[in-house]
C-alpha cells in the first residue's frame, strides 16, 4: 500500500504543478490582452504615402479637419479585402464632413506597386501608406487587419475596433451588419457628443510583429 500511495501522491503533485503552469500561461495571455492601449497619439508620425509623398495619418486636416481615421489592412487578409466596398463607403460618405481616411499595410514587405495595384483592384481612393516598422501599430495599439482608428483634433483616440459586425465570428459571416460601429463613432465625434461605445472587438488577421 505504501508504494502505491507514495506513486498516487507524485502523480497528484505533478498533475498540480503542470495545471498551476497551464493556469499561469492563461492568466499571462489574458494580461497580455488587457495590458492598456494608447489612448492618446502624436500626430506629427509622417509616413510616406505609396505615390512618395509625406502624410501624417493620425492628423486632421488643417483647415476644419473634424477626424482622422486610420483602417489597418493587408492586400491578402480575406476579412480586411471584404470590407473593402464599406471602407470605400465611409470615405466617400464622410469626405466632405472633415474626416481624413487612411489605409496602413501592415505587411513589411509588401512594395508600392503591389499596394497600389491592391487599391485599384478593390476601388480604395483613400491615401495609402506602408507602415513597415509598425510605427502606426504602435501608436494606435491595433492588433488585426482591418481594424480602424478614430482620432479627434486633440490627438485622442475616440475609436478603437472593428468597421461593423458583418463578422460574427471567424468563418461567420452575416448577410448585412446590425451595428456600423466606425460610422456610429464618427456621427458622435462629428457631433461633438462622446462616442458611446469606443472599443470594439477587430476580427481579422493578427498583425504579426
Amino acid at each position: 500500500m505504501e508504494p502505491h500511495c507514495t506513486t498516487s501522491r507524485f502523480f497528484l503533485i505533478l498533475w498540480l504543478l503542470l495545471a498551476g503552469i497551464s493556469m499561469g500561461n492563461a492568466l499571462s495571455e489574458d494580461s497580455l490582452a488587457d495590458e492598456p492601449k494608447p489612448s492618446q497619439v502624436d500626430a506629427d508620425i509622417a509616413i510616406a504615402g505609396i505615390n512618395g509623398e509625406v502624410t501624417f495619418p493620425l492628423r486632421c486636416k488643417p483647415d476644419g479637419g473634424k477626424a482622422a481615421v486610420v483602417i489597418f489592412i493587408t492586400n491578402d487578409c480575406p476579412i480586411a479585402n471584404r470590407f473593402a466596398p464599406e471602407i470605400e463607403r465611409i470615405r466617400s460618405d464622410y469626405a466632405g464632413k472633415g474626416v481624413a481616411l487612411t489605409l496602413a499595410h501592415v505587411d513589411p514587405d509588401l512594395d508600392a506597386e503591389t499596394a497600389k495595384t491592391h487599391a485599384k483592384e478593390y476601388g480604395l481612393k483613400a491615401s495609402v501608406v506602408i507602415d513597415r516598422e509598425h510605427v502606426l501599430v504602435r501608436a494606435t495599439g491595433a492588433t488585426v487587419t482591418p481594424e480602424a482608428i478614430v482620432i479627434d483634433p486633440k490627438g485622442a483616440i475616440q475609436y478603437r475596433g472593428r468597421i461593423n459586425d458583418l463578422f460574427a465570428g471567424y468563418g461567420d459571416r452575416r448577410k448585412e451588419p446590425r451595428n456600423h460601429d466606425l460610422r456610429d463613432a464618427l456621427d458622435a465625434v462629428l457631433a461633438g457628443k462622446p462616442v458611446a461605445v469606443p472599443e470594439t472587438r477587430a476580427l481579422g488577421c493578427f498583425i504579426q510583429e
